[in-house]
């Protein structure tokens, strides 16, 4: 399986709590186990969900009038699956982090801003060193 598993002790958590979950977490299958704490994990959090839900959303607001499930592939489900959400949770969700996730949106906007400008301008070079970087960040991710 490949299935993630954080603990977030506090300063006064037990080293052998912290033990027994993962424990817990290597019995019940989890193939990725990291220990963190909280700040940290609300801050990484901020990139891995907050962010994606964000940017799936974004991209549901609005969109092209005449489009239709006879253009949508992969792409589109892929980028917009995690857009149908539970608005009241999230709302919770987004607000809680929001220092953190608010941080992350700015890094996005300037990312497609760079991109935007790349394109506006037809800068060829500019665009597909984006896009090679963007490919070279996903593929090192893949090996955290």
């Amino acid at each position: 399986r490949d299935t993630g598993f954080l603990i977030c002790p506090w300063p006064r958590t037990r080293a052998s709590s912290v033990a027994l979950m993962r424990a817990l977490a290597e019995h019940i299958g989890a193939a990725r186990i990291a220990v963190s704490d909280p700040a940290a994990h609300d801050a990484v959090i901020a990139y891995t969900s907050d962010l994606m839900h964000i940017a799936a959303a974004g991209l549901c607001v609005d969109f092209h009038p005449d489009m239709t499930l006879a253009y949508a592939a992969g792409a589109f489900r892929d980028c917009t699956r995690i857009a149908d959400i539970n608005a009241a949770a999230w709302t919770e969700l987004l607000l809680s982090n929001a220092d953190n996730t608010l941080g992350m949106l700015d890094r996005y906007m300037a990312s497609l801003a760079h991109i935007r400008r790349a394109l506006a301008e037809r800068d060829e070079a500019a665009l597909c060193a984006l896009l090679d970087r963007a490919g070279r960040n996903k593929r090192e991710m893949l090996t955290r």
